[in-house]
């Protein structure tokens, strides 16, 4: 962390401040601050990799998944900055306002009270998605500080417990070009566990939920741990792959 942190003074004393949108001196302008908080709302239903089919022959969504904002310009962008640069001051915006409106979530009724308090010798667990070594240690596992963050606002505890193998699938490929369902489907599979979980309720983190296969990856991860997903938080949702006209992750 210290290497990070020295990373992240050097980086804010040669670039100037500026919002990822492009306006000057400020870290987050009050335009793109208002895209990442226009409010929770319940994704899973939008997340085809989250889908399960039951008995009756009917779709259902095992783990309610709740976004703050929605994965578009402007706050796809700020996301994306924050993912890709080093940002102390941008990284300390997002903090503030994501504790902010975690404190005004209704988490009751979104996983139970009793799921997410646990108990003093079983709390439930707050894990992000997995991430990159090198990401971690450039100061830019933003899961991480999503994650961070919820354990402290709601109780509970962290728990970085997940890794995933080389060869992770991006979300764009060679040129560019969103990945289809079934590339991003892929990726799912190359989470596993890192720690015993047997017991644990775990509700998952993470920067931007897209088709929910990094969502469906924790959830096998979890239960091969002897675990259980309870649920899942993001900053950000995109809009369902499904209605796009050629098939591909918007």
């Amino acid at each position: 962390m210290a290497i990070a942190a020295c990373v992240s003074d050097l980086a804010n004393l040669i670039f100037p401040r500026a919002c990822p949108c492009g306006e000057w001196d400020t870290d987050l302008c009050p335009d793109c601050r208002s895209a990442l908080t226009v409010g929770w709302r319940r994704v899973d239903t939008q997340a085809p990799y989250l889908a399960r089919v039951g008995a009756d022959g009917e779709l259902y969504y095992p783990y309610p998944t709740y976004a703050l904002a929605e994965y578009l310009d402007p706050a796809a962008r700020v996301i994306v900055s924050w993912k890709n640069q080093v940002n102390a001051g941008l990284e300390a915006e997002i903090a503030a306002l994501w504790r902010s409106e975690l404190a005004k979530a209704p988490v009751s009724q979104w996983f139970g009270l009793a799921a997410v308090t646990g108990s003093e010798n079983n709390p439930v667990l707050w894990v992000p998605a997995p991430s990159a070594a090198s990401r971690k240690r450039s100061g830019r596992f933003v899961a991480g500080v999503l994650a961070q963050q919820a354990g402290q606002t709601w109780g509970g505890k962290y728990a970085d417990v997940l890794a995933r193998q080389s060869g992770w699938f991006a979300a764009i490929d060679s040129r560019g070009r969103p990945l289809q369902l079934s590339g991003r489907g892929q990726k799912s599979h190359r989470i596993y566990p890192t720690a015993d979980l047997t017991g644990k309720r775990v509700i998952a983190v993470d920067d931007v939920v897209t088709t929910g296969a990094t969502i469906a990856g924790i959830s096998r991860a979890v239960n091969q741990a002897g675990g259980q997903l309870i649920g899942a938080i993001a900053l950000a949702a995109a809009p369902d792959p499904r209605k796009s006209s050629v098939g591909n992750v918007s």
